[in-house]
């Protein structure tokens, strides 16, 4: 892979596409992943609109183009336009081997955190890279910034919901955000990921098995037991 395998970036990316074109087709697929490298502003409320670079494009292509040609892929992205670019350049990448693709388009759980826009902005930049630990730990007011898990249950109902009633082949790509990505694997599957963070194209892979729920990450492989509120979710199993 010609930019993958050179960014500081692409060696959890490369990991990823690994599991994924080790799978069999026999069982739904769920590709929970970051946008593409964006433009770094210093002023924090400039990160909303950061658009992606070239170079961030063109990892997204290469992406697409690395993902099994034997799998249709439904494409979901965050309301954000790094996200949705982001998509639309994975699906190229896709297309350009022939493979198959069904572009769903923004979803607003992957990107809709409830909250006072000025206080998140401000814990945002007052605490940096501990926000999210901070978040997920219950520091914040909840009349502030809704709980961590509160995202966590609302973006599950609807990936499950998706999944009902498609082909097993079929693998579904959510491009989101690195704040989304750290809560989803906490609530979802106890892995706090803040060390490393979540970089670039990097995320998770996770399958609905009979009485598990199966994740494959930049830490390895983990089986959990559905979360206790899990049980009230429709969803196809492998």
């Amino acid at each position: 892979m010609k930019i993958l395998s050179q960014v500081s970036w692409g060696t959890p990316v490369i990991k990823l596409l690994s599991h994924i074109n080790d799978f069999k087709n026999t069982c739904k697929t769920i590709l929970m992943i970051r946008h593409s490298a964006r433009e770094e502003p210093k002023d924090v409320t400039k990160v909303f609109k950061a658009p992606l670079t070239q170079l961030g494009r063109e990892a997204a292509f290469e992406f697409g183009n690395n993902l099994p040609n034997s799998r249709t892929y439904q494409i979901y992205h965050s309301t954000i336009d790094r996200c949705k670019e982001t998509a639309q350049y994975i699906e190229k990448g896709i297309k350009k081997r022939e493979g198959k693709t069904i572009f769903k388009g923004d979803l607003e759980t992957l990107t809709t955190i409830k909250c006072s826009r000025e206080k998140f902005i401000e814990y945002v930049d007052r605490d940096s890279f501990l926000f999210v630990d901070y978040w997920l730990a219950g520091h914040y007011p909840q009349e502030e910034i809704e709980p961590a898990i509160d995202l966590a249950q609302r973006t599950a109902f609807k990936i499950a919901e998706n999944s009902l009633n498609t082909e097993p082949n079929i693998v579904d790509i959510y491009v989101t955000h690195d704040f989304h990505i750290l809560v989803y694997l906490f609530h979802w599957a106890g892995i706090l990921s803040t060390e490393p963070w979540i970089q670039y194209l990097d995320g998770f892979i996770l399958q609905f098995r009979d009485s598990k729920l199966n994740f494959y990450y930049n830490g390895g492989i983990k089986e959990v037991n559905y979360p206790h509120w899990w049980k009230d979710i429709p969803y196809t199993k492998c």
